[in-house]
């Protein structure tokens, strides 16, 4: 695949830890269940802290170098999402938060697919995978908008 073709699986991959998109499954955080406000505000932070450290990873030229930034961008993901699910959300948005999380937690499943074709050489997979993380990207996205949270939609 040339240069140009890798750009798309690598960007997104590398889009998968910049955008903040999960929490509360209703585990407890030192503060209880947050308001709207407080919700929005610490989610924010998490989000823009993780946009900073993916952007930080090198852009992959071959299908090594993109499973090694993978790697590294799917692992920055998880720890997003473990830090967005200490956060409790009120109630009355619980529900497409956990939407969320679900979401991502399947564009991280994605990601890690991608990963593995990409150091398996597989091409083809690697374009699968790709529109497979993208598709629940834009779920996640969706209800980030719905939930007015910009610092957490990810955009290409």
């Amino acid at each position: 695949m040339p240069p140009a073709r890798l750009a798309l699986p690598v960007l997104t991959v590398a889009l998968l830890a910049g955008g903040c998109l999960g929490g509360g499954s209703g585990s407890s955080s030192s503060s209880g269940q947050l308001t709207k406000a407080q919700y929005s505000q610490q989610a924010s932070a998490i989000c823009r802290s993780y946009k900073k450290k993916i952007a930080a990873l090198p852009t992959p030229a071959d299908l090594k170098k993109l499973a090694q930034s993978g790697e590294k961008a799917i692992a920055l993901q998880q720890q997003e999402l473990d830090e967005l699910a200490r956060l409790r959300p009120p109630e009355a948005i619980g529900a497409d938060v956990r939407q969320m999380l679900a979401a991502v937690q399947r564009g991280v499943q994605q990601g890690s697919r991608l990963v593995l074709a990409a150091q398996q050489g597989n091409r083809t997979e690697v374009k699968a995978a790709a529109g497979g993380l993208q598709a629940q990207l834009e779920q996640a996205n969706e209800i980030a908008r719905r939930l007015d949270l910009g610092d957490c939609v990810i955009s290409a």
